[in-house]
């Protein structure tokens, strides 16, 4: 039961690798929509700006 469960543990995380390397592939411009309330629109453009100029 050990080694089964020890196989199966490097197997994880051998998938967990192979998965983080090609999540690189994702990498681009992409479109956010982000939806606020009514009276917080202008706080929110002004976080995403932020987030943009430090990013």
């Amino acid at each position: 039961m050990k080694k089964f469960l020890a196989i199966l543990l490097c197997a994880i995380m051998a998938l967990s690798m192979i998965s983080t390397a090609s999540a690189a592939s994702l990498a681009g411009t992409y479109d956010i929509t982000i939806w606020a309330a009514e009276n917080a629109v202008e706080l929110t453009k002004k976080q995403v700006e932020a987030f943009n100029a430090s990013n």
